[in-house]
């Protein structure tokens, strides 16, 4: 059983340096509590020029390098967070990679690999699922979108909730609990517009 405590969600994204902007480095790394709480959001200034800011997608521009933290400083900072704990993440070896890090598979949870997932957000078996689809259909949230790219913390806190999800039902029931009251709140609220304001309007119409 897996201690709430122990838990963080990671995600990162990436910009492009090289020829062409093609080798992928660290832009920005985002770290997350178990309650969503932010331990750990910095832009990071890759070993190589940026060639490619992939803005569309990492959201990161220009002058977010400026007082970007230089990369082994970051990963130093990165690492001492992740010791020790279960790292949640949406095909989180991609992060890996660029964090120049190994961490130990049996403490690794991966949204995208995990099947239970997929199969209730309708995906094909074999078909790596995606983040923005699944927080869609499972969250009834929608992520990713705008032109300003994507959003390490926005990221982060849809794996960490998927994570929940599918291996916390009790937190999935207070969601739909929550979800639920709203409804009814809404419902309330629409009745008393409609059938008691009516008559204090016709009561005001008549006496004047």
């Amino acid at each position: 059983l897996v201690c709430r405590t122990s838990v963080v969600a990671l995600d990162c994204e990436m910009v492009g340096t090289g020829t062409g902007g093609r080798v992928s480095e660290l832009g920005r790394c985002s770290i997350l509590d178990y309650h969503g709480n932010v331990l750990y959001d910095k832009y990071v200034r890759p070993c190589q020029p940026v060639t490619n800011f992939r803005t569309r997608w990492s959201g990161i521009r220009r002058h977010h390098m400026r007082n970007a933290t230089p990369f082994s400083e970051a990963r130093e900072e990165i690492l001492k967070i992740l010791e020790d704990k279960v790292i949640v993440g949406h095909s989180i070896y991609n992060d890996f990679k660029v964090l120049d890090i190994f961490h130990p598979a049996h403490m690794v949870r991966d949204t995208s690999m995990t099947r239970h997932l997929s199969r209730l957000a309708g995906f094909p078996r074999g078909r790596c699922s995606s983040l923005r689809i699944l927080s869609r259909k499972l969250l009834k949230r929608n992520i990713q979108v705008g032109k300003k790219g994507h959003c390490s913390v926005e990221d982060a806190t849809a794996a960490l909730d998927l994570y929940k999800f599918r291996f916390f039902p009790a937190s999935r029931g207070r969601q739909k609990l929550v979800l639920s009251l709203t409804s009814c709140f809404k419902s309330q609220l629409r009745f008393f517009c409609e059938y008691v304001d009516r008559p204090l309007e016709m009561f005001n119409s008549g006496s004047g």
